[in-house]
């Protein structure tokens, strides 16, 4: 009798533990697909943005020559040698396009980490006995961390990238710096 009720709590005890990991699974499964979202908007932004790029007064070619807006060398110098008010400007269209493509390759990343693990660790997890289970679902939450990991990188690299092309498409950094006592 004591070691029917001593089966029947451990096997009570170890259903209760299957339950508690398929909800941590759900929880992981849940919350990729809701990064992937997250992702999916961001990637489509960046590259909307970096086709959508057009040049105004002080552009940038990719020989280093500053323009007009009529497209025509103002000056055959080397950006490094630029000084002052215009070489923020000029350094911000030289980083906004390469911050641009990084942060669409980290959110395209995100985007595959968290497709492929909503898509494939249901299957893996449910698909055997439940010390698999337990392992699949460890490993599920080392590779959800690593995707928290390049979202978190994708939404700084997209705050950087907003950030640099504030500088780039006006003297916004003028503005700020010279009344920034008002914003505060």
């Amino acid at each position: 009798m004591i070691k029917a009720d001593k089966e029947q709590v451990e096997q009570h005890f170890r259903l209760r533990m299957l339950q508690i990991r398929e909800k941590e699974l759900d929880y992981y499964i849940l919350n990729s697909q809701s990064i992937a979202q997250i992702s999916a908007l961001l990637v489509g932004c960046s590259w909307s943005a970096l086709v959508e790029t057009s040049g105004g007064k002080g552009e940038v070619d990719l020989n280093g020559d500053l323009l007009n807006e009529a497209g025509d060398p103002i000056a055959h110098q080397l950006i490094w040698s630029i000084e002052g008010d215009a070489a923020w400007h000029v350094w911000s269209e030289l980083a906004y396009p390469i911050l641009v493509t990084i942060n669409a390759c980290l959110c395209t990343c995100t985007l595959w980490g968290c497709t492929v693990l909503a898509m494939l660790a249901p299957r893996l997890a449910l698909h055997g006995s439940p010390e698999n289970f337990y392992s699949c679902v460890d490993h599920i939450e080392i590779e959800y961390n690593f995707v928290i990991l390049l979202f978190g990188l994708s939404i700084l690299t997209f705050v950087l990238t907003a950030t640099v092309w504030a500088g780039a498409c006006t003297h916004l950094h003028q503005a700020f710096f010279s009344h920034w006592p008002i914003y505060l």
